[in-house]
């Protein structure tokens, strides 16, 4: 192995130690700018303890995709939104779920746009060492 694929091996481990989450780590993705942005609101908002109806569906979508895309615990993911504990948590989940699962007109097209969102953001992610061999 020459030094520039050395050296290109380990830009690689770089860049996937910093996309990669552990169980331990919660992502600094953008996931919740993009939420704030389908929903026009603020991401102190989402934080708070409101109980507005669209503020209240964007925080359990937030919830939603750190159950579902990382390896976040459902105690940190309650911790980060404010919540006392696991099982707020785990029913944001269900609720959204729900959604998804029957199309609820009111609620789906917001949360459809986000997933699909998410989905073409991780298909535009590839391996690195693909390029190097």
């Amino acid at each position: 192995m020459n030094q520039l694929q050395q050296e290109l091996e380990l830009l690689c481990d770089c860049i996937q130690k910093r996309t990669i989450t552990s169980d331990t780590d919660i992502p600094q993705d953008n996931f919740e700018k993009l939420i704030c942005h389908i929903y026009g609101t603020k991401l102190s908002y989402i934080k708070s303890k409101t109980r507005k109806q669209g503020i209240i569906i964007a925080r359990k979508l937030c919830m939603w995709y750190l159950k579902n895309y990382t390896k976040t615990t459902l105690k940190k993911i309650g911790f980060r939104y404010g919540q006392k504990n696991h099982a707020t948590v785990l029913s944001a989940i269900r609720s959204i779920n729900n959604i998804i699962d029957t199309k609820d007109k009111k609620f789906y097209p917001n949360i459809e746009l986000f997933i699909k969102t998410i989905e073409n953001e991780k298909r535009k992610t590839i391996d690195c060492r693909e390029i190097i061999n």
